[in-house]
């Protein structure tokens, strides 16, 4: 298990300046930048991420990993949803058009839909939303036929950022901690919902991606492997390198046979098989 998860051997990266196209505010502290790259002409997929350099602070030396929300392949733009509460995303905010930022690209592995999935639930918990937009734009064009459910939670109303998913057109079910929006709870308790659901002419649910939190995806993980689901979480990791160097965002991987082997999210993730990760 742990040599195929190791999958990034062979990946190329690239260590280019892209520039700031645009800023736009969707919610308070909330920021979707666009970056045009016109020396990268490669590709990206739903849950590959980039690593941005945030200069002029504390830890300006060290580079902030950011999930790809959208990806031009001919305009060489991508688009990057962030939250700005800290030091460098703070600092990220304040960026002009026209201002170089330097981006190691593209990092990661992508989700794997089963070919033979039929209806699927993508849950999202706060900024963990960005990779699970891009897969929904991506499965629409790629795989029409294929019905999902997509569910966000958050904290509270300003938390949801929904002009994101109504710019994508996604008509997603909603979830709030202090019932200020959609149900009130968690997000997991929709999922339930969602699946247990008695749908006429409609396949049952057969795969679960998610990205947040960390124990808004363990919760996700107890749901599916209490009804057999397959599924894979998107992990949020620090990840200082982006390449596996520095051991900064190791996970547990449970393997087949029952053991535990140690594995860098960068490099073997984000995206992982939710009934292998140990939370």
């Amino acid at each position: 298990m742990q040599d195929a998860l190791i999958s990034g051997a062979a990946r190329r990266y690239f260590h280019l300046g892209c520039y700031v196209e645009k800023q736009r505010e969707f919610a308070r502290g909330h920021f979707v930048i666009s970056l045009r790259c016109p020396e990268y002409d490669g590709e990206f997929l739903p849950g590959q991420f980039v690593n941005l350099k945030c200069d002029d602070t504390p830890y300006g030396r060290l580079y902030r990993p950011f999930s790809v929300l959208e990806f031009d392949i001919e305009a060489r733009t991508m688009h990057i949803y962030y939250h700005a509460i800290g030091s460098g995303t703070i600092w990220l905010a304040a960026r002009k058009k026209g201002e170089a930022l330097k981006v190691l690209l593209p990092l990661g592995n992508s989700f794997t839909v089963p070919d033979k999935a039929q209806r699927i639930a993508l849950v999202a918990g706060g900024v963990g939303v960005a990779p699970l937009i891009f897969l929904a734009r991506f499965l629409r064009q790629n795989r029409p036929d294929l019905v999902f459910d997509f569910l966000m939670g958050a904290r509270n109303f300003d938390s949801l950022c929904i002009p994101l998913l109504q710019d994508a057109a996604i008509d997603a079910k909603f979830a709030t901690d202090d019932g200020s929006h959609g149900h009130a709870g968690l997000v997991t308790e929709l999922l339930t919902d969602v699946i247990s659901e008695k749908r006429s002419n409609s396949p049952k649910t057969d795969y679960i991606a998610c990205c947040g939190p960390t124990p808004m995806m363990a919760a996700v993980q107890r749901v599916a492997l209490k009804l057999g689901l397959r599924g894979e979480a998107s992990l949020e990791e620090r990840m200082a390198c982006g390449i596996g160097a520095c051991f900064g965002c190791v996970a547990t991987i449970e393997n087949d046979d029952g053991s535990i082997s140690r594995v860098t999210t960068c490099r073997s993730g984000p995206v992982l098989p939710i009934e292998k990760i140990r939370f």
